[in-house]
């Protein structure tokens, strides 16, 4: 009996954990995505720049098929924050629209769709994309540490 109970409180304790796992990768994933469409905006600042690169880690990967292949990114956090202060507040316009998010075991994925309006080279054409996005996400001491993003 007491093997019964000791194996039932063990189960109990396994299946609150992977719950609680679950909800922090949920509530990340809606931060991640929030943070993310904010330094998309054409009034984006350095806080809301910020506030996206706290989520990830200071060796995060990143790959955005098919124009950039995987590794991790040279500098860190200090060559992302480089790169996307260059786009900063550059956009006409940026809608998007979190359409899932599935978990799964120290990862996540978030599909967003919507407009993206932009002058070509910060200075050139105004051009129109619509965009359906998939960003996997893998995350290690609560940080993204892996970035995957497949745009059709």
């Amino acid at each position: 009996m007491l093997k019964a109970v000791t194996l039932l409180i063990a189960l109990l304790w396994c299946i609150t954990e992977i719950r609680a796992e679950e909800s922090n990768l949920e509530h990340l994933a809606q931060k991640y995505f929030q943070a993310k469409l904010a330094t998309q905006q054409p009034n984006a600042s350095e806080a809301d720049l910020e506030a996206y690169l706290d989520l990830l880690s200071e060796h995060v990967g990143y790959e955005h098929k098919p124009y950039r292949p995987l590794g991790e990114v040279e500098g860190g956090k200090q060559r992302m924050r480089k790169g996307m202060t260059y786009y900063l507040g550059k956009n006409e316009r940026y809608d998007a629209e979190l359409v899932s998010i599935a978990i799964g075991h120290n990862a996540f994925a978030i599909q967003y769709k919507g407009t993206h309006v932009f002058r070509r080279g910060g200075d050139g054409p105004i051009l129109t994309e619509h965009f359906n996005t998939m960003d996997v996400l893998e995350v290690e001491g609560g940080k993204v540490s892996i970035i995957r993003e497949y745009r059709d």
